[in-house]
């Protein structure tokens, strides 16, 4: 499981979007986003484990659910964003435009 708010973690938007709307069903509509609320554990099997965030003034529990799209973990190449980044979390849908973007800005590099 890895750990979102890791510093050597990184996910993609539509990853982030999708948790968000996991915890807002999950908390029927009482929170609509996730970090400043939850530690989001998330498996390779798409599986989210929800921990509350510090001491519990808004009544949040903890839960787990899932994401219903396939993942995909790949290491973070050192010339996108933050080289500490180590693993990138987003969709299979999503990999053959990431893979552009990453091949166009490292093919940048080399130039």
């Amino acid at each position: 499981m890895y750990k979102l708010s890791d510093e050597d973690v990184a996910i993609s938007g539509p990853v982030y979007r999708s948790i968000n709307d996991v915890v807002n069903k999950m908390t029927g509509g009482n929170v609509s986003g996730w970090e400043d609320n939850y530690k989001i554990f998330l498996d390779s099997d798409g599986q989210i484990k929800a921990v509350p965030v510090g001491p519990n003034k808004q009544g949040l529990f903890g839960f787990r659910s899932g994401l219903e799209k396939k993942l995909a973990f790949l290491p973070t190449p050192v010339w996108v964003k933050d080289s500490k980044r180590r693993v990138y979390i987003c969709f299979t849908h999503e990999l053959p435009g990431l893979m552009k973007e990453w091949w166009r800005e490292y093919s940048e590099l080399l130039g």
